[in-house]
């Protein structure tokens, strides 16, 4: 089964999955905020303040960031996207996910992943990369259920994080 099947198949499910709009701004604020801090340690390395929730959901409507949210029953609980990256011919773009705490282990985080790449993959990109800490297990799972694969650990301070990549045939 190929990445475009396996979204197909997964997109019958009752989740709404949807491109951010402008008007989440501040939806997309508090989901940041409502993290566990260790999630939020994961997406920023030390301290999270209102500004680096602020500054997290400000970048989802960068211009070469496209961000998918997940819904349920009008409330956030999941936001993943990817930045374009153009190096050369091919088109590369960076992956970013994270699923509220009290959502994960239910198969929405793999959702809105294949859903993210999906999009990318009608966008042109050729190559996905994300960076993950190696202890990072759930995470790790997740992206090689999807056919990443991590190529090289590098270290980022006092963390051990996983370069991984997927790269999607022409």
């Amino acid at each position: 089964m190929n990445i475009l099947q396996k979204v197909s198949s997964l997109e019958k499910e009752a989740f709404k999955i949807r491109e951010i709009a402008q008007r989440d701004k501040e939806k997309l604020i508090e989901f940041f905020l409502s993290l566990s801090d260790e999630t939020k340690y994961i997406l920023n390395g030390s301290g999270f303040t209102f500004q680096d929730a602020t500054g997290y959901a400000e970048s989802a409507f960068h211009p070469l960031t496209r961000s998918l949210i997940v819904e349920i029953s009008g409330k956030i609980v999941g936001e993943a996207r990817y930045v374009f990256i153009f190096p050369g011919i091919t088109i590369m773009a960076e992956v970013g996910i994270v699923i509220h705490e009290s959502f994960q282990g239910k198969g929405l985080g793999k959702k809105l992943l294949m859903k993210l790449i999906k999009d990318g993959i009608k966008m042109g990109v050729r190559k996905f990369q994300l960076y993950v800490d190696v202890n990072n297990k759930k995470a790790i799972n997740l992206y090689k259920s999807v056919g990443f694969k991590a190529n090289e650990t590098i270290l980022d301070g006092d963390r051990t994080l996983y370069y991984m990549t997927l790269y999607i045939p022409r």
